[in-house]
């Protein structure tokens, strides 16, 4: 179960999975409650060396327990991702004035 603690999240290219990643996945699928043989070290290991695009990044989430989530992601979703909290975020910004031009005007009865 992973740990209410700080986490630390890190991000690397694709082009290998690194030594140290491998034996973290095997400790995280170790905990899984459903396998995903897609997330195991012998099955994406080679599969990332033979057929990872460019922009593939390893995006790793780890707490004071080890490994607590991991997923490949292409830096293109990420860029769509951000873009789309950004504008969530001023959408957002854009509602809450306009609330709050409305309860002043409700306030001041005009």
């Amino acid at each position: 179960m992973a740990s209410t603690a700080r986490c630390q999240v890190s991000i690397q290219s694709a082009r290998r999975l690194p030594e140290a990643l491998t034996h973290d996945l095997e400790a995280l699928a170790a905990q899984a409650l459903e396998p995903n043989v897609f997330y195991e070290s012998w099955m994406l290991g080679p599969a990332v060396q033979a057929w990872a695009p460019p922009d593939l990044l390893l995006v790793t989430v780890r707490d004071a327990e080890g490994v607590a989530a991991f997923r490949p992601r292409l830096v293109e979703a990420l860029r769509r991702r951000h873009a789309d909290m950004i504008a969530e975020a001023a959408e957002a910004e854009k509602l809450r004035a306009e609330l709050e031009a409305w309860t002043a005007e409700i306030a001041t009865g005009a």
